[in-house]
């Protein structure tokens, strides 16, 4: 349990009384929706959606536009929630990847703000992740998600007020036991399956295994609070559910790009580059095409620096 407390000017300690959400919809969805940055990039395509009698209502359905656009079932919780959610939320999974004309549509009529955050609906990836918010997770729940066949992302969210401020501790909740991390995603993916399942080239892979080390090079000693996740087009280092920079393995034969989030374009020289080298990647996101597992990496360690800034905010 996480408890807040708040120091005063004269060095006293006062707590800071829990708020907890009165309801999962009146209170806990509409502070969500006012607030959606706590849920990543999505854009929320419905609330309180009617799948029928059998399947139930879906809480939220939304987009992340991360990556291509993924479909994200979401779920929430205002009380402890434990392994009974999982035949709910297979159900609306199942229910989703059944009805992508549907959700097709949902997403038309939001057409403008996902283009402006470089979102391809005709390459929306219908395969659904499911986000679960709620305070705490049972820890046997986060255990069975790892045989749960799509992406399963917890995410505990508490809320504390004192006076007339509020505030909101949130956290992606993962199971770490002595020599396991498990990861509960329905394809393992890291460089030997990217060239088994995928079937990209030598040349490829010898260039983002050459950029994934240049950047955990670049990344030791500096206590960034960041976890790196092999998915299926890209090797990513991510806060939470927020990508900082990470290694595009889609768009090209023999070459990948480097990506990183920044509010404005950095300037050429700011990377050692000529200006046509950095190319808008998507919202708030910038990136260079890499050609060389000789290229020389350590330019881009202002970059890393400023996406870990925004990304923050510090």
């Amino acid at each position: 349990m996480v408890e807040l407390f708040r120091i005063d000017s004269t060095g006293k300690l006062h707590v800071v009384e829990r708020y907890d959400f009165a309801d999962e919809t009146g209170d806990l969805e509409t502070f969500l929706m006012a607030n959606p940055r706590i849920l990543g990039n999505l854009v929320v395509l419905g609330r309180q959606v009617q799948t029928g009698s059998k399947e139930g209502t879906i809480d939220m359905i939304a987009l992340d536009t991360e990556g291509q656009g993924q479909v994200a079932i979401v779920e929430l919780k205002n009380t402890h929630c434990d392994e009974s959610v999982i035949p709910q939320i297979l159900r609306y999974a199942r229910w989703a990847k059944k009805n992508p004309d549907f959700i097709m549509s949902k997403a038309t009529g939001k057409q403008e703000e996902l283009q402006a955050k470089s979102v391809d609906l005709d390459k929306m990836d219908t395969t659904p992740r499911i986000i679960l918010v709620a305070p705490s997770f049972d820890i046997e729940l986060l255990r069975m998600s790892e045989d749960i066949a799509y992406d399963v992302d917890f995410l505990s969210i508490n809320r504390y007020r004192a006076g007339n401020e509020v505030f909101v501790v949130t956290e992606v909740e993962e199971v770490e036991e002595p020599g396991v991390t498990i990861s509960r995603s329905q394809e393992k993916w890291d460089w030997a399956s990217y060239k088994a399942k995928r079937d990209m080239s030598d040349k490829k892979l010898e260039i983002g295994m050459a950029m994934e080390q240049a950047i955990d090079g670049m990344l030791a000693g500096k206590g960034w609070d960041l976890k790196k996740s092999f998915q299926k087009g890209q090797v990513a280092w991510k806060r939470g559910f927020f990508r900082v920079f990470w290694i595009s393995l889609d768009y090209y034969a023999e070459k990948v790009v480097f990506a990183f989030k920044a509010k404005e374009k950095p300037t050429a020289a700011d990377l050692g580059l000529v200006p046509d080298d950095i190319m808008k990647w998507a919202q708030d996101s910038w990136g260079v095409v890499i050609p060389s597992k000789d290229f020389n990496m350590s330019i881009f360690a202002p970059a890393l620096e400023k996406a870990y800034e925004f990304i923050t905010g510090r």
